[in-house]
């Protein structure tokens, strides 16, 4: 899982960023948070990044010592 980061005197949630290009259509950029961080909204100081989104949300399981993404 990715660490947070600040951003003046806050931190944001640990996410990971997606860029998604294909000629001819527009290009996306989106991001994927992880269920139970604590600085996920309300706590995440950028107000319009939607880290409270059930569909930009993953859990990490512990598969026996193995952590891997459970995607819903």
């Amino acid at each position: 899982m990715p660490g947070r980061y600040d951003v003046g005197d806050d931190l944001r949630p640990a996410h990971i960023h997606f860029k998604v290009t294909k000629a001819g259509y527009k290009t996306l950029i989106t991001q994927m948070y992880f269920k139970g961080d604590s600085q996920n909204s309300p706590n995440d100081p950028c107000g319009f990044c939607r880290s409270d989104a059930i569909e930009l949300m993953v859990e990490m399981k512990d598969n026996v010592g193995n952590w891997t993404i459970a995607m819903e």
